[in-house]
């Protein structure tokens, strides 16, 4: 990826941090000012992340991995912890940072989707939720040996279930995973811990890629925790298919639905704004009451249809989801996305335009869809 931040390379493997922070000045800032409340001295965050950073480019492993490995891995490890600039508070007495993972994930998604533009293609996103989805997940393998305690079977779910995300985000595997949890290790049992997650994830074949599926059901009832392994092949008992879209305003969803599914009926939060005149900007309870009332009727006469909106969070997504598949329903995500500059065209050249500060707020918390989801999750780039 082009990204003005010099990677460390033969023959010294230096970190260039004066070029680092005169590229990320701000963040820098935040970082500097922000306690690290699980170091074991006092220090900041992003005092913990230039030595983590540090002694990951000592890795012999990190330095086997190819350039664009070597770019995630990095950037990964000193945004490990950015989550931090915005969780960390002091309650009773005691500094916390509630959730600094998630928040990381989606501030390490922000960074380089808005700074770096790393939109719209399907290379770009690969990096980019690669990136997200290590700093998500960079505490599980320190955290492996409370896995190892509750058997065979928990250990090989959960590497597959984790090494799954690699079916959408092409660049992300246990194997990186690895490699910054050793960086991320500040403890012989914890180092350990990240060694023991890489030898159970290369035993279950899914070091360095997804696990096999039999097909797309078989795969979400694994992932679902409905059946007890990943080769069992698992018979299809829905009665039809609900397509969800997702994806920022200006995407093209109206587009492409009328591409592929015009012969769908469609239930559209923004028809139904128009329909009983709510505004975007005012008070949403009427217009999801009503969505949700008009899926019911879908849902008890089996009759597949289209549910367009948004949907970029995990939350909104699930309480959509828990419905449809209450019902019997199989449900196929389609998350769309562009470069930004088009999607901003685009949205300027709506009839019902989303203001762009709205917009820049709703990418800030945009969460993809992740493949165990639904049944059938996509990523398209329009």
């Amino acid at each position: 990826m082009d990204i003005p931040l010099p990677m460390p390379n033969l023959p010294d493997w230096r970190m260039d941090w004066t070029a680092w922070e005169a590229e990320l000045t701000a963040l820098f800032a935040d970082m500097r000012r922000t306690r690290d409340v699980s170091a074991a001295v006092s220090a900041n965050v992003l005092a913990t992340a230039q030595a983590t950073c540090e002694k990951l480019v000592g890795l012999s492993e990190f330095r086997s991995l190819n350039d664009r490995q070597r770019q995630i891995v990095l950037l990964s490890c000193f945004l490990h912890d950015v989550g931090k600039t915005l969780t960390t508070k002091r309650i009773k007495r005691q500094w916390i940072s509630p959730n600094h993972d998630l928040r990381g994930a989606e501030l390490a998604r922000y960074l380089l989707w808005t700074d770096y533009k790393l939109a719209g293609t399907m290379d770009m996103l690969s990096f980019r939720e690669a990136v997200s989805l290590l700093v998500q997940h960079h505490e599980t393998p320190q955290a492996f040996q409370n896995v190892l305690k509750q058997g065979d079977a928990e250990i090989s779910f959960v590497v597959k279930s984790l090494a799954a995300n690699g079916i959408l985000a092409h660049d992300f595997t246990l194997g990186l995973l690895g490699i910054l949890g050793l960086a991320v290790a500040n403890t012989l049992e914890t180092e350990d811990a990240c060694k023991r997650f890489m030898d159970a994830a290369e035993r279950d074949g899914c070091l360095h890629q997804p696990p096999p599926f039999a097909d797309e059901t078989s795969r979400f009832a694994f992932l679902s925790r409905k059946s007890r392994s990943s080769d069992d092949v698992v018979a299809d008992d829905t009665w039809g298919e609900i397509v969800m879209m997702a994806g920022l305003p200006g995407t093209g969803k109206d587009t492409w639905i009328g591409r592929n599914h015009p012969e769908l009926p469609m239930i559209s939060l923004d028809e139904i704004r128009k329909e009983i005149h709510v505004l975007p900007t005012e008070p949403q309870e009427p217009v999801v009451s009503l969505a949700y009332s008009r899926a019911r009727d879908f849902l008890r006469s089996h009759t597949p249809f289209l549910w367009n909106a948004t949907n970029i969070t995990t939350d909104i997504r699930n309480r959509q989801l828990s419905m449809f598949m209450r019902y019997g329903a199989s449900v196929h995500i389609v998350y769309l996305e562009t470069s930004v500059d088009e999607q901003y065209r685009r949205n300027r050249n709506r009839v019902a335009v989303v203001p762009e500060e709205a917009v820049t707020r709703m990418r800030r918390h945009l969460v993809l869809p992740t493949i165990h989801e639904a049944r059938l999750v996509e990523y398209i780039m329009v």
